[in-house]
Formats: structure tokens, C-alpha cells, sequence
């Protein structure tokens, strides 16, 4: 899903009317939004596009090597860092190291937490064991089960912002680019098209995860 629609891009680029005559403009249109959609994601680190019911596992080593899990002070494994997700329907874990998530854990079990608290609109970005840790060890990789609604409730207005800004640069520069390139540097090789617009760098700051060195 797009983070702005074709008439919010068309509105950006200040287009006729008759623009929905030309097949080959609403096509190439549609792409700049799917394209710059992408680059969002990657600029940003996360996905808000609302996905919900999904069932996703998530290995909770790896999610500790990212950054993700955070070890208290009596060297507890029980707090995660997941992706933005709107509600958590269930969470289970593998006890018996049996490759199978074995046992639940019920809601009162577990907390839920924000990377912004107070903030309108912001998605839960953490669970936190409240009576046991994550399982860890074993033979096996240990990982997590979690059904939840994954993404945003609504794509945050500076975000569709920021889709329709770069979606313009996009499809006006995908007429004159040649595979990519926009001019040619002064050695003779390609100058390729960066995204360094300010407003739209603007537009995604806040929203922007954390690097994790």
C-alpha cells in the first residue's frame, strides 16, 4: 500500500485534469508512489502500512544482536523491541526447546510499550514479561510467536508528505533518467538521483528508528 494516493500526488505536482487520458503518466505515477513508498520504509526503518491478524516469529537472539532486547539489571531476558504494531492478540514462546510454541502467554502476563509515549497515533513498539523472562539457551534457535496488527493505524500526515514529495521528484525525473542517471559527473560517470530534499528529510526525522552500531 502506498502511503498517498494519485490524486493527493497529482494535487503535489499541480497536474490537469486530463491526466487520468494519459495511461502511460497514471502508470508511471503509480510507480513513483510505490517507489518512493520503499525508500520511506528503508529511511525510516519501519512499515506503516496497517496489516492486521498477522502471525509473524522472531528469533529472540537476533532481536537481542539488533538492539532489540534489553536485559535487565538482574540479567533477565524479559523485554522485546518488535516492530510498530497497533494490538497484540497472542504471544507464545518455546519452554520445552522443542522447535514448537508450546505455551501462551495470557494478556495479564505482559505489557505493552511505546517508543514515544503521549504522542497521538503512535504504535506499540515493545512487550514486557511481567512474571518469567523470554526462554533462552538450548539446542535450538529460541524464538517467539506473535499475532498481532502490525503497522500504523493511519499513515501520519507528514509521512504521506513526505510519500508525495519524493513521488514527485520521482516521476518527473523518471521521464528525463536514463537507468537511473540524471547527468553525468564530471569524470564521465553516472550522477544518480539522491533523495536530499530537505522537506523531505523534514518530514521523516521523527520517525526515524534509531541506529543501532
Amino acid at each position: 500500500m502506498a502511503y498517498a494516493t494519485i490524486g493527493e500526488l497529482v494535487e503535489r505536482m499541480a497536474l490537469p485534469a486530463s491526466y487520468s487520458d494519459n495511461t502511460a503518466l497514471v502508470a508511471r505515477l503509480t510507480d513513483s508512489l510505490d517507489e518512493a513508498t520503499a525508500i520511506i520504509d528503508n529511511d525510516t526503518g519501519r512499515n506503516f502500512a496497517a496489516r492486521a491478524g498477522l502471525v509473524k516469529t522472531f528469533s529472540i537472539i537476533g532481536l537481542r544482536r539488533s538492539g532489540r532486547g534489553v536485559i535487565d539489571s538482574f540479567h533477565r531476558l524479559d523485554i522485546l523491541d518488535l516492530p510498530d504494531f497497533t494490538a497484540l492478540t497472542t504471544l507464545r514462546v518455546d519452554d520445552t526447546d522443542d522447535g514448537t510454541y508450546d505455551t501462551t502467554i495470557a494478556s495479564t502476563g505482559y505489557e505493552l510499550g511505546k517508543t514515544n509515549d503521549g504522542l497521538d497515533g503512535w504504535p506499540y513498539s515493545s512487550v514486557r514479561l511481567l512474571d518469567r523472562e523470554f526462554p533462552t539457551g538450548g539446542r535450538r534457535e529460541r524464538r517467539i510467536e506473535i499475532t498481532a496488527n502490525f503497522g500504523w493505524a493511519a499513515v501520519p500526515t507528514p509521512i504521506n508528505k513526505a510519500c508525495t514529495l519524493l513521488a514527485a521528484r520521482l516521476s518527473a525525473r523518471e521521464a528525463s533518467a536514463v537507468f537511473g542517471l540524471q547527468s553525468f559527473g564530471a569524470d564521465g560517470g553516472g550522477a544518480y538521483i539522491r533523495n536530499d530534499d530537505p522537506d523531505y528529510m523534514s518530514a521523516i526525522a521523527r520517525y526515524r528508528m534509531p541506529q543501532v552500531a
